[in-house]
């Protein structure tokens, strides 16, 4: 009977090293991986989503692409090594005609974010309802963040950060942010929409943002085309919309006909 068990552990213990093994629900995606599992596939280089309903954490390779269809609900409800649900660990794309739900309510080395881009976060043609709701004190909170460009285009988008963060903005850029084409609503305690390294831009798009601090911040510059509802202003050394000498906290552009 000691052979027989020795055997089958061993037995099984071939078979996990010859299949990549995710431990829990926290999947580290790589490039020379295949991943399947209910509701969605990953080929090494896209993540095809297609009516998933996931609690965990996904971390990409670099270059990598999202693919939403039907309805997905991902969710994050325990701690892990870094914050974020979507985790782009280079430039990153979502993009799809589905809808993407997103909550995270854990805050992680004082983080708490849902989508997070480490470098270049491109979203195209998507519906995404991201929800950074920690309940713990958080420095740094935002639904969508990208630490290098953000750009939105054709997509619908809601977006919130905590309360209980420090800084807690809707969406959040590291470099610039751009946006064309879409409907977007963010709300954040301290910024609706903020750029913190770079410009912002906005174009034929309808957008609704909110913020204890401001609505809208950039840090070199904010420029607005085909759009109405408000003007950009600068005020020591930020561009923001303003309300006569003060900062707007509610912010309502509609894009021209």
């Amino acid at each position: 009977m000691k052979v027989r068990g020795t055997l089958a552990a061993v037995f099984i213990m071939v078979i996990c090293f010859a299949t990549p093994v995710f431990a829990g629900t926290r999947l580290q995606l790589k490039d020379d991986e295949v991943y399947s599992g209910a509701g969605m596939t990953w080929d090494g280089k896209t993540l095809a989503l297609n009516n998933c309903t996931f609690s965990g954490q996904i971390r990409l390779p670099k270059n990598s692409t999202v693919l939403v269809n039907g309805t997905n609900n991902l969710s994050l409800g325990e701690p892990y090594d870094e914050t974020g649900i979507l985790i782009g660990q280079g430039a990153l794309t979502i993009t799809g005609g589905g809808v993407l739900n997103l909550v995270n309510g854990v805050t992680i080395h004082d983080t708490c974010y849902c989508i997070v881009g480490k470098k270049e976060l491109t979203i195209s043609g998507v519906t995404i309802n991201a929800s950074a709701q920690s309940a713990a004190e958080t420095d740094i909170c935002a639904g969508i963040s990208a630490r290098k460009a953000l750009k939105i285009t054709g997509s619908n988008i809601v977006s919130q950060g905590s309360s209980n963060a420090r800084t807690s903005a809707g969406i959040r850029g590291g470099k610039s942010i751009f946006i064309q084409g879409s409907n977007i609503k963010a709300t954040g305690a301290t910024y609706g929409i903020v750029s913190s390294g770079d410009a912002m831009g906005i174009a034929f798009s309808n957008v609704e943002a909110s913020g204890g601090k401001a609505a809208l911040k950039a840090k070199t510059g904010m420029q607005f085309t085909g759009v109405s509802g408000g003007t950009p202003g600068e005020d020591n050394d930020r561009y923001y919309v303003m309300n006569g000498s003060k900062r707007a906290e509610s912010v309502k552009l509609t894009a021209a006909n």
